[in-house]
């Protein structure tokens, strides 16, 4: 099987990258059918690298699902963020071998369709749906963490975003990497080890010429003074070991701004992302909304403002005309389209719509939009 995801570290050891957003970078299915192949081979460990916006919950679920299941171990670690379905992934690891770098983040948040909650959608289908979606999140986090399944709904209802330090507390991760990188230091001798090798020499019937040349010292200098002249160089050697462990500190500091600097731009990339894809969206909606183009043109929709970007999109919407249309036909299709219009048709109808046309459709005809809403949850 050739392996997308997984590499190959050591003897029955594997890598995991688990590194963009779950159900587009990442496919949930693949991922767990590479779990499964490795255990199947004999992987004694697999370690998952995680660093996810989130993403689908139910491509989450299929790599959740392979965590419990495998005989490997699985160690979980957080690169940068776990938000999301990323968070229960990283939580999903083995007890002992989650863990996190110090300067990672853990996003907990609410389930919503298209932005709304759970307590704001109808009530219908789709909030049951959603409603038990979120009691398998539940599950899912307080099982593998110290938290009560109603502590869980609780941090999930005020979106928490953990530091490494939350998340240990809370039970998601067991361990804390830090990201310090300190330089190793060869250390001089010290005064006793200097004169245990004097002491050497002199055993050895030497006159020690040598060693009281390199310390200055008269060839007849007593002990004393050339103890006096190693602990003279010993506090030398001590005043730089100070000054060095000072700028290595100087270099951690800089290095933990560094990081928390790189951790900062990439959420504000992840954020320009996610609001120029809404920001295009809400433009092909209104494309189509506007009757200049239908539901079928969507794709070629979003392949041009994909090309040329919102604001000429957005221009080139504007200059177009919509199609004239006689107003007796019209009126007639008016008369016609209420009688033949059937449940689906409503339903299909209002799913179409956008939330500005549901809202104007709200406040000037509430008997209709709710004709529609209905439709739409019984379908």
């Amino acid at each position: 099987m050739e392996l997308k995801f997984c590499k190959n570290i050591a003897e029955n050891e594997y890598e995991l990258i688990l590194h963009g957003e779950v159900g587009e970078g990442i496919c949930g299915p693949d991922v767990a059918n590479e779990i499964n192949y490795l255990n199947q081979i004999g992987a004694k460990s697999i370690k998952e690298r995680i660093n996810t916006i989130g993403g689908s919950i139910v491509d989450a679920f299929s790599i959740v699902s392979a965590n419990l299941a495998s005989k490997a171990v699985i160690k979980t670690i957080n690169e940068g963020v776990a938000d999301s379905a990323g968070g229960f992934i990283l939580a999903s690891g083995d007890n002992g071998f989650r863990e996190s770098l110090d300067y990672a983040t853990m996003l907990i948040h609410d389930v919503s369709v298209n932005g709304v909650f759970i307590e704001d959608l109808p009530e219908g289908k789709i909030k049951n749906e959603v409603s038990l979606m979120r009691d398998s999140i539940v599950t899912i986090l307080s099982n593998n963490s110290n938290k009560s399944p109603e502590e869980i709904l609780s941090i999930m209802k005020e979106s928490k975003r953990l530091t490494a330090k939350e998340a240990k507390e809370m039970g998601f991760i067991d361990n804390i990497i830090s990201s310090i990188k300190k330089p190793k230091i060869n250390l001089n001798l010290n005064s006793l080890q200097v004169m245990n090798i004097c002491k050497d020499f002199h055993n050895e019937k030497s006159d020690m010429k040598q060693v009281l040349h390199y310390l200055n010292l008269n060839a007849d200098a007593s002990e004393n003074s050339a103890l006096s002249a190693i602990q003279a160089i010993d506090n030398k050697a001590k005043a730089a070991n100070v000054k060095v462990e000072a700028l290595n500190k100087t270099v951690t500091e800089l290095e933990n701004k560094s990081v928390e600097k790189d951790a900062k731009i990439s959420e504000l990339n992840t954020k320009i992302v996610v609001f120029e894809k809404a920001q295009n969206k809400a433009a092909v909606d209104s494309a189509i909304s506007s009757g200049k183009f239908s539901e079928e043109n969507r794709e070629a929709l979003e392949t041009q403002i994909n090309n040329i970007g919102v604001e000429a999109f957005n221009g080139m919407i504007d200059m177009m005309k919509l199609q004239r249309v006689d107003l007796t036909e019209k009126i007639v299709n008016k008369s016609t389209s209420v009688s033949k219009e059937t449940d689906k048709d409503l339903a299909t109808k209002f799913q179409n719509m956008s939330e500005t046309e549901k809202r104007e459709l709200k406040s000037e005809n509430k008997v209709e939009f709710d004709k529609m809403l209905n439709a739409w949850n019984e379908n």
